[in-house]
C-alpha cells in the first residue's frame, strides 16, 4: 500500500468530521447508521476515526443519498429552502 498524499489526508479528515456531524445532527448511533447503509459498524468506526483513506465508492454513494434524504426532509419541515436565508 502506498502512503496517502496530503490531499487524501485532508479529505479523509473532512469525511470523518462530516460523518460524525451527520450522525449527531440526525441522532444516529454508529450501529443504526451501519444498519441503514447496509455496512458493518467497523466500517463506520474506521471512516469516523479517519483510519480509512479510500472507502469503497458504494459506501460513499449510500451515505450521500442518505444525507441528501435527511437534509431535504429537515428543510421541508423547517419551511423550505427560503427559510434558511
Amino acid at each position: 500500500m502506498r502512503k496517502p498524499t496530503k490531499q487524501e489526508i485532508k479529505e479523509r479528515d473532512a469525511r470523518a468530521a462530516g460523518w460524525k456531524t451527520f450522525r449527531r445532527e440526525f441522532l444516529f448511533s454508529q450501529l443504526q447508521l451501519a444498519d441503514v447503509l447496509g455496512i458493518s459498524r467497523r466500517t463506520i468506526v474506521s471512516i469516523e476515526g479517519a483510519k480509512t483513506t479510500r472507502p469503497h465508492a458504494s459506501v460513499l454513494l449510500k451515505f450521500k443519498h442518505l444525507k441528501f434524504k435527511h437534509e431535504t426532509e429537515r428543510h421541508r419541515r423547517e419551511g423550505g429552502w427560503a427559510a434558511r436565508r
